[in-house]
């Protein structure tokens, strides 16, 4: 099941990939794409894993909720909450631009050091999105 997160999350970024190269200069459109994937990919994970319900361990569960399911659950988080603050934001210059994105990325790290201990890998993948759309 490990295997088959990782495998999906690989076809995701190639995924990532091609709607970087086909939407560039429309990145709310690029965000609203990658959300699609995500959810299909979380769709197809909890298939796979509802196939194996009679076999099922409880150990099986508990890694299936600890590392299969936010190695994809992080994708749709990452890109519903870019493509919710693309959407809200109106502002033309890039420098108000990114100090937009970087008080919300330090809400959001704050509400996951709360929560959960994704904050740094979260916090990478945003920061190298900014640097990537700026």
């Amino acid at each position: 099941m490990k295997n088959y997160a990782l495998n999906l999350e690989k076809r995701m970024m190639k995924t990532f990939d091609q709607h970087e190269k086909l939407y560039v200069d429309y990145p709310i459109q690029i965000y609203y794409q990658n959300v699609e994937v995500c959810t299909i990919a979380l769709q197809e994970l909890k298939k796979e894993y509802d196939r194996f319900n009679r076999n099922r361990t409880l150990k099986e569960e508990i890694i299936y909720y600890k590392e299969c399911y936010p190695t994809i659950a992080k994708w749709e988080l990452f890109y519903r909450y870019i493509l919710e603050l693309e959407q809200s934001l109106f502002i033309s210059y890039d420098d108000h631009k990114l100090r937009t994105y970087k008080n919300s990325i330090l809400k959001l790290n704050n509400d996951f050091k709360k929560k959960k201990n994704y904050s740094v890998t979260l916090s990478e993948m945003i920061a190298h999105k900014i640097l990537s759309f700026l």
